[in-house]
């Protein structure tokens, strides 16, 4: 796995982290009201449990609510911005290199260096470092954190090889490519198109794309380009 797999495990565990911590607290809250109306009749018993249900539903939705990060963060100067303006053909009968416009009504999503949406809003300290825990100090390696939750187990299969792996990690290459630097940025980009589309292969932009190709007329491809520009 590299680096970009190991920070979207980490969201997705932070994410069910915050998802249960919300539950535990509806459920002690739920479980008090409880006993406090015991001796309440059947009527307001049954309207205090939908009330409890309902807050909790809504504390949850708080909890992973996505579109709420925009207030919780300082400006940014260097934040991703999805403000593209776009003018499409919708003749066309190819795909862009960048990704834009396969989308007519939003020609901006899944093109190369567009945002990547959160689950969770962002928390830094400062600027650009990185969040601490309550008491100050560093949180969990997300190394160490998968390694507690997901046991590397050995599990022979009939039906897969190896080639499966290699697939896999193929389509999470095509798929997305977290920008590294500058470290400042709060809202990350995704430097491949979000489509299965070889991005990887033939290049997220046009500019990248035209140095694989000689230009001589014979169709050839130019095998002297970096290979890093391309591969997470």
């Amino acid at each position: 796995m590299n680096v970009q797999n190991w920070i979207f495990l980490f969201v997705i565990v932070i994410s069910y982290i915050a998802v249960v911590a919300g539950s535990g607290q509806c459920d002690r809250s739920f479980k008090g009201k409880q006993s406090v109306e015991v001796d309440s009749d059947s009527d307001s018993d049954s309207d205090a449990s939908e009330s409890s249900i309902e807050d909790c539903s809504n504390k949850i939705y708080e909890i992973v609510q996505p579109s709420k990060f925009n207030d919780q963060i300082a400006e940014d100067p260097t934040a991703c911005q999805d403000d593209k303006m776009l003018q499409c053909d919708p003749d066309s009968l190819f795909r862009t290199i960048n990704g834009s416009c396969n989308n007519l009504k939003h020609p901006t999503w899944g093109m190369s260096t567009d945002c990547f949406l959160r689950f969770q809003p962002a928390f830094y300290t400062g600027y650009d470092g990185f969040r601490e825990s309550t008491a100050g100090g560093p949180l969990p390696e997300p190394r160490d954190l998968t390694q507690k939750i997901f046991k590397n187990d050995e599990r022979p299969s009939r039906n897969l090889t190896f080639m499966f792996t290699i697939y896999g990690q193929m389509v999470a290459h095509d798929l997305s490519r977290i920008q590294f630097l500058p470290v400042a940025h709060r809202e990350q980009k995704n430097m491949v198109t979000g489509m299965l589309d070889s991005s990887t292969v033939y290049g997220p932009t046009e500019e990248k794309a035209a140095t694989m190709r000689k230009y001589d007329g014979t169709g050839w491809r130019n095998t002297s380009f970096r290979r890093e520009i391309f591969m997470a």
